[in-house]
């Protein structure tokens, strides 16, 4: 069999070279992330709770979850009452894992028109999924009482307005609850979709143009002189 030609011979180096800065799991950088509305307008001028929860099922990966630019429409009220893996206080940063059964923040909260942030879903469970048989559930309500037994803008029983399943597959499922019967959720989740990784843009943008050539090249050949290419070193090609 003819050796390959030397504008070839580049082609499958820089093709090789460019399918190794692909990452092997998705080409997005950061977190899933989602911009949350609530519309409290109906509760309006009443005091009650804000309840972040996440819980992972039975053998979960790690995870966590970040509420960021948290910017109320209303005021929050007295200290925050937290269990579990609990970081940081709110108006701030707070981020909630999955690491015991129960990640819990609990605020009291004088309701304005809406609420607003973003959520972030991070860890392993989302960057390097192992398919475990259980994912995490992130979930956020409104309660009228400090026990949290009388929910607020939900027809969820366990009072929530919207959960989102942090999935095995790394992937994430939003379930938003209406706020009454015959009504519409007062959640909204819009998701914010993070920019590609520069490297793996700029890789998989040299696969395309170097994989696709004029004349076809035989698959055996550029399979066959790729690996001796980076792996054989001594091996001496006729140009």
């Amino acid at each position: 069999m003819r050796l390959l030609r030397n504008n070839q011979i580049l082609r499958i180096a820089v093709l090789a070279g460019s399918l190794a800065l692909l990452p092997a799991g998705p080409l997005f950088a950061g977190p899933i992330a989602y911009l949350v509305t609530v519309n409290t307008g109906a509760i309006s001028g009443t005091s009650g709770f804000l309840d972040f929860s996440f819980a992972p099922g039975y053998d979960s990966q790690s995870a966590f979850v970040t509420i960021g630019s948290f910017a109320p429409g209303g005021s929050l009220s007295g200290s925050p009452v937290v269990n579990g893996g609990v970081l940081g206080v709110l108006p701030g940063t707070v981020t909630i894992d999955n690491s015991t059964a129960f990640n819990d923040y609990f605020q009291g909260f004088e309701f304005g028109t809406t609420i607003q942030f973003l959520l972030s879903f991070g860890g392993p469970a989302v960057t390097s999924p192992d398919g475990t048989s259980s994912g995490s559930t992130f979930g956020f309500g409104m309660f009228e009482n400090s026990a949290g037994t009388i929910p607020l803008l939900t027809t969820d029983p366990f009072g929530n307005a919207f959960t989102v399943d942090v999935n095995p597959d790394g992937s994430t499922t939003p379930i938003i609850f209406p706020a009454a019967l015959d009504a519409p959720p007062a959640a909204t989740l819009e998701s914010t979709t993070p920019e590609p990784a520069p490297c793996a843009l700029l890789a998989l943008g040299l696969v395309v143009l170097f994989a696709v050539s004029k004349k076809e090249i035989q698959l055996y050949s550029v399979f066959k002189y790729a690996i001796r290419l980076f792996f054989s070193p001594s091996v001496s090609m006729s140009l």
